[in-house]
C-alpha cells in the first residue's frame, strides 16, 4: 500500500491546506495518528479505499506560535469531524522519514502496534488555546472559497473556469448569458423583471416547472426578480467590492437560477 506524502515540514500552512483539500474533495478521513517526538508532530491519515496520506511535521507544541495553533486548528476540526484520533510516541527517525517521503508500509505497521498515549494527551494541544479560535465558524473560514464545479450549468461553465480571474465580471456577464438564454427559450424581448414575470409567473406564463404548485411555481418566479433586483441592478450601476467568498456565494446562486431556468418547460397552449 503507497504512502502519500504531504506538506513541507517546518510549514504549519502548507500541511493545514494540504490537510483542508483531502477534506474539501470529499475524502472520508476514517482515522488519524499523531506520530509525536518531543514538540514536533506529524500526522498519519487512513482514507477510504485504503489511501494513507502521511502529512510532514507542520505543527508543534509546548509554546506559542503558529506550529501549535495549527496543531489545535487541525484536531479541532477533526474531532468535530467525529474522526479517531491517537496519538504514539516514536523516534526522532521516524519523523525524518516522513519528512524526506521515505516511510515505509513495514516501519507503519511497527507503529500501528505500538500503544497509543493514555491517558489521551492530544486533546490538551487543543485547550492551550483559545477556544473561541477553535468554534465551528472560525474552523470553517480556514476552507479556501472553491467551485463545485459538478453542479455548474454548462452554460455557465466557461465563467467558472476562469471566475478567479474577475469574478465581478464573471459574475455580471452571467447575469447576460440567463437573460439571453429565458430570451431565446421564450422568444421575448424583454429585459430584467418583465422578461421573468412574462416566462415564469402566474397560470398565464411560459414557461413553468411540472409538478409544481402554483405557489412553489411563484416562489421561484420570485426568486429570478429578488436576484436581479437585490444583486444583478448594483453590479451595473457601480463598482462593487467585495470579498472572495460573497462573490462565490453570488455566482452560485446564480447557477441555480440557470439549473432552475433548464427544469422548466414551455407551458402547453389552449386549443
Amino acid at each position: 500500500m503507497n504512502i502519500h506524502f504531504v506538506g513541507n515540514d517546518g510549514l504549519t500552512e502548507s500541511c493545514i491546506n494540504a490537510i483542508l483539500r483531502y477534506l474539501q474533495f470529499g475524502d472520508h478521513i476514517l482515522k488519524a495518528l499523531i506520530l509525536t517526538s518531543e514538540q514536533d508532530h506529524a500526522l498519519i491519515l487512513y482514507i477510504e479505499d485504503d489511501e494513507i496520506v502521511a502529512v510532514r511535521t507542520g505543527f508543534t507544541s509546548g509554546y506559542p506560535g503558529e506550529g501549535p495553533r495549527g496543531l489545535a486548528f487541525v484536531l479541532s476540526l477533526l474531532e468535530k469531524l467525529e474522526i479517531t484520533i491517537e496519538e504514539y510516541d516514536v523516534k526522532r527517525n521516524i519523523l525524518e522519514k516522513i519528512n524526506s517521503g521515505h516511510l515505509s508500509n513495514s516501519e507503519l505497521e511497527k507503529i500501528e502496534k505500538l500503544r497509543p498515549i493514555i491517558p489521551i494527551r492530544w486533546k490538551k494541544y487543543i485547550y492551550d488555546h483559545d477556544k473561541n479560535q477553535l468554534n465551528k465558524e472560525a474552523l470553517l473560514k480556514r476552507f479556501p472559497p472553491v467551485i463545485p464545479f459538478s453542479i455548474i450549468d454548462p452554460r455557465l461553465f466557461d465563467l467558472a473556469l476562469s471566475f478567479w480571474d474577475a469574478p465581478g465580471d464573471k459574475i455580471f456577464n452571467g447575469y447576460k448569458k440567463l437573460e439571453d438564454a429565458i430570451r431565446e427559450h421564450c422568444h421575448l424581448d424583454e429585459y430584467g423583471s418583465k422578461l421573468f414575470k412574462k416566462a415564469f409567473l402566474g397560470d398565464n406564463s411560459i414557461l413553468h416547472w411540472p409538478g409544481l404548485t402554483s405557489g412553489e411555481a411563484v416562489g421561484r418566479a420570485n426568486l429570478f426578480i429578488a436576484m436581479y433586483g437585490g444583486f444583478r441592478n448594483r453590479r451595473a450601476h457601480k463598482e462593487v467590492a467585495e470579498d472572495p467568498k460573497s462573490e462565490l456565494e453570488e455566482f452560485l446562486t446564480l447557477n441555480l437560477l440557470f439549473r432552475l431556468e433548464s427544469r422548466s418547460k414551455m407551458r402547453a397552449k389552449d386549443l
